[in-house]
């Protein structure tokens, strides 16, 4: 065997590891078919909807263009044995051909076609491994610390300064939370709100109350610019409010991730009707500095038309 055909074959070894992996991942998150075969867009729609922060501060940083590149890639660009298409679609039996294939090949292939085709898709794998394996880790439900007894879509109010809020999720530890807030609270768990003024906050349990709903947004006039913001946060991770629970009821994605038995049940028997709220679950219905951020991100990502399975 040559010094060559050895390159190929643990090239395609490598390959093949990693894309049993890339299959795997598609599998865990029930992601990705032969006419949709993008995975890290779907991902990162979820993120999106289900506040995991990471994330979503991520969309104002240069990872997301890493993401749209390698997600392209993977979904329709992928090479094997001359057919470009998707990488989990061609999944670990493909690339199992392709590297017993012999170097000697028709159709004008050249050696390095092949080793500049199988890193391109060495690098794209391990791009896309990587970032998928983050964030389906970050899409994990959460455990709820004992000491916060307030819901996701729960309204309540601070004691003091009478701002009321949505609670749209929990920090298990203080280091979540900003420079500030560990600062002055650490190694507190504090709950995430959208508040009435138009701004997101984090709460600690003992300086808020439970109260009724629903709530208005009513931002002061020096806060103008956070006007639109509270309702927007609200339309992306919530429902319409619950009179019989007198709470805000979370989206599916924001239901698993924090999860309460009441919102659970109620996502499980009303999964039809949660199918027809898609355009309302769209990020891209929101407006503002926030909303242009994910509209821009997602659409980044959206996958060309007219692919090679279309």
């Amino acid at each position: 065997m040559s010094k060559s055909t050895k390159i190929i074959r643990l090239l395609y070894k490598d390959l093949h590891r990693s894309g049993a992996k890339w299959v795997k991942l598609h599998e865990r998150a029930s992601s990705g078919t032969k006419e949709a075969p993008s995975l890290l867009q779907d991902l990162l729609f979820r993120s999106v909807k289900a506040n995991a922060t990471q994330w979503t501060e991520s969309l104002k940083s240069g990872i997301i263009r890493e993401l749209h590149r390698a997600d392209k890639y993977l979904s329709y660009e992928c090479k094997v044995q001359g057919q470009t298409g998707s990488a989990q679609y061609f999944g670990t039996a493909g690339l199992r051909q392709e590297f017993k294939r012999a170097t000697d090949t028709e159709g004008g292939e050249t050696l390095d076609d092949r080793l500049d085709a199988g890193f391109t898709l060495m690098r794209w794998l391990n791009t896309g491994n990587k970032h998928a394996e983050k964030i389906l880790g970050n899409l994990e439900p959460r455990t709820k610390p004992p000491e916060l007894t307030f819901s996701v879509g729960d309204i309540v109010c601070h004691k003091e300064y009478k701002w009321r809020g949505v609670v749209f999720g929990w920090g298990e530890t203080a280091t979540e939370a900003s420079p500030n807030w560990r600062e002055h609270e650490p190694g507190a768990n504090f709950y995430y709100l959208i508040c009435n003024d138009g701004k997101l906050r984090y709460a600690d349990q003992a300086s808020y109350e439970k109260v009724e709903g629903p709530i208005s947004f009513t931002p002061a006039p020096d806060d103008a610019k956070d006007a639109n913001t509270g309702q927007e946060h609200l339309d992306l991770f919530f429902h319409d409010f619950s009179n019989a629970e007198d709470a805000y009821i979370p989206n599916a994605h924001l239901a698993r991730r924090f999860p309460e038995e009441r919102w659970l049940a109620y996502h499980a028997e009303t999964s039809v009707a949660n199918q027809e709220r898609a355009v309302k679950d769209d990020p891209r219905s929101m407006r503002g500095a926030f909303g242009e951020a994910i509209t821009s991100a997602l659409d980044r990502m959206d996958s060309p038309r007219g692919g090679p399975f279309k």
